[in-house]
């Protein structure tokens, strides 16, 4: 495969940090972080980040908590959406965990399919031809799939919107099965 990379650096690690479980500074780090990127990715993400600052730490955890944990069909888990739970989705891990080692991407605190440690392999892989692959075969229908299971007033749609707008990916079109 050739062309672009799937995904600007800038955009995978503000994003990352959006996608994770919330700490103190993120709406600080967000504006950083999203300075110079397009106005289709920085303004969905600094809606996200100023609306979980607004929160406060403890309502932001516990949103963050309710929206990616205990609703299934928004897990930030890419291979639950693409294989379910099971010998797939093992496989899946086993091989993501391999292959981040081999890009000599250190590995997170989240298993590899969680979206901020993919967003993190993202930002450092450049144009490879997995990084190719996991924007347009993993991270794009998994974040189709969140956004459409998420209610409209929820803040994490911004840092979905601004993800699918960095990827380039149509939001029109069918979800994804």
């Amino acid at each position: 495969m050739t062309g672009p990379a799937p995904i600007s650096p800038a955009a995978a690690r503000a994003l990352a940090d959006l996608l994770t479980y919330p700490s103190p500074g993120l709406a600080d780090r967000a504006r950083a972080a999203t300075a110079g990127l397009p106005p289709s990715v920085a303004c969905p993400a600094l809606r996200c980040a100023d609306a979980l600052a607004a929160l406060g730490q403890g309502a932001a955890e516990e949103l963050y908590t309710a929206t990616f944990d205990l609703r299934p069909a928004v897990s930030p888990y890419l291979g639950l959406h693409l294989c379910g739970e099971g010998p797939r989705r093992n496989a899946l891990l086993a091989y993501l965990a391999g292959a981040y080692a081999e890009a000599g991407h250190a590995a997170g605190p989240e298993l590899p399919d969680h979206v901020a440690e993919v967003l993190g392999f993202l930002a450092n892989a450049g144009g490879s031809d997995l990084a190719r692959e996991l924007a347009a075969e993993a991270l794009r229908p998994a974040a189709l799939r969140m956004l459409a299971a998420l209610p409209a007033e929820n803040p994490y749609r911004g840092a979905l919107e601004a993800l699918l707008d960095a990827l380039g990916a149509d939001r029109t079109g069918e979800v994804p099965p």
